[in-house]
């Protein structure tokens, strides 16, 4: 299903890098078309597995990476696209922290090149150049969770700053009001 939606963007590379197919235009397929939506899709990366770091450095597109109800997924990287597609998420009970406490190895920074739609609401920068997002992906009984107060701290313990965002509150309303059922925090620079 992936690699028909792939093609679909190579058919129609007027459209741009779209998760929607349009019925008219060639190579459509109802499969390929619920791949592209159901998808975090990248272009121009080296290979598939700087796809995948750069889709885990970000927010909107690693909150499906992280959910734990995840029974399937698929994959594609051709016509300089990549792809992944989450399929059967179910719903889960507990929120899911990331970077789990006593994590090694995550990232210091956010998605090189940023993410659409901007995580950062009205502030530039697409999250380019910014600190590596914590996220509480929550279950759907907490979906109008709204976060009122975030406070992050370096090694030093001096306060860390950044976007807060939840669905109750999004930091992009206009392009992104369900904030991917989590709750995130985006650092403004680099974590140490």
């Amino acid at each position: 299903d992936c690699l028909k939606h792939c093609e679909y963007l190579r058919l129609n590379r007027d459209v741009g890098l779209t998760h929607d197919e349009d019925r008219e235009r060639p190579g459509y397929t109802a499969a390929g078309a619920l791949a592209g939506l159901r998808s975090c899709l990248g272009a121009q990366d080296s290979s598939y597995q700087e796809a995948i770091w750069g889709w885990y450095a970000s927010i909107w597109h690693a909150v499906p990476m992280l959910k734990p109800a995840i029974t399937k997924v698929g994959v594609a990287f051709r016509n300089g696209i990549s792809m992944l597609c989450f399929y059967d998420a179910h719903d889960f009970r507990s929120p899911l922290a990331h970077p789990a406490d006593g994590a090694v190895d995550v990232p210091c920074r956010f998605a090189q090149g940023g993410e659409l739609p901007n995580p950062l609401g009205d502030r530039p920068g697409l999250g380019d150049g910014c600190g590596f997002p914590v996220l509480v992906c929550l279950p759907s009984n907490l979906a109008d969770l709204k976060v009122t107060t975030f406070r992050m701290f370096d090694p030093k313990g001096r306060v860390v700053v950044g976007k807060a965002s939840s669905p109750a509150a999004p930091a992009n309303p206009a392009e992104w009001p369900t904030n991917s059922g989590c709750a995130a925090f985006l650092p403004y620079a680099a974590l140490a």
